[in-house]
């Protein structure tokens, strides 16, 4: 969970997940390498995170896919999935040029978004948890 390589931001124990009900654990993903190699990431700023400041606003990292319409499915720690039906332009192009195999062998991270009122981007965040997660405002 989190996406992240520093592991003071891993959680080791499910009791450790303060609201397992809005925290993603597994995500639909489309590997520009042909394999699902590592972990789905955001851009965050770590070191908002490791101070314990407000977290500065969030980027895409990795693009989520659609393989069902324009949706994508998602487990929860507390057990439950739902899908997400996405909004906005931005992201349902990236998403479904990752579906459909356009990026294969590049980097597609930090894809552009519709600025601080992303819909998408406030939603994924809101469920990206990780040790130290903080609201963004």
């Amino acid at each position: 969970m989190g996406g992240n390589w520093v592991p003071s931001t891993y959680f080791i124990k499910m009791a450790d997940i303060k609201e397992p009900v809005d925290s993603f654990v597994f995500t639909e993903a489309a590997d520009q390498r042909g394999c699902n190699w590592s972990t789905w990431k955001m851009e965050i700023n770590w070191d908002d995170v490791y101070t314990l400041k407000p977290t500065t606003r969030p980027h895409w990292g990795d693009p989520p896919t659609v393989y069902h319409g324009n949706i994508s499915t998602f487990a929860f720690a507390d057990g439950h999935v739902e899908s997400h039906n996405w909004l906005e332009a931005p992201t349902l192009k990236a998403a479904w040029d990752m579906a459909t195999g356009k990026h294969a062998n590049i980097d597609y991270y930090g894809f552009p978004d519709v600025g601080d009122k992303d819909r998408d981007l406030r939603w994924m965040y809101s469920k990206y948890r990780y040790k130290g997660y903080v609201p963004w405002q």
